[in-house]
């Protein structure tokens, strides 16, 4: 299976009725700390692909406190190959 995901900004979280996103049950913990948010996940055909809140539920945390390193940190432990970064 290919796993790809997207990290979005606050105002990007709804993608269209191209997905049914379910919150990943992975939890948010690495190596590098926290990551922003858990991971929300859909099917498409044989991709499975994720998003990740860059500024967490609610746009909680402020650009400074994004602790990037953990957001990809967590999407390769879930064995994310390919990674799209809105804004």
């Amino acid at each position: 299976m290919r796993k790809v995901a997207i990290i979005v900004g606050s105002g990007a979280l709804d993608l269209g009725g191209e997905f049914d996103f379910a919150a990943d049950p992975c939890g948010t913990e690495t190596v590098y700390g926290q990551a922003s948010s858990v991971p929300l996940l859909a099917r498409r055909g044989d991709v499975f692909v994720y998003t990740l809140s860059r500024h967490g539920d609610g746009h909680r945390l402020a650009p400074h406190q994004v602790n990037y390193r953990a957001n990809v940190a967590l999407l390769a432990d879930l064995g994310v190959s390919e990674v799209i970064s809105i804004n």
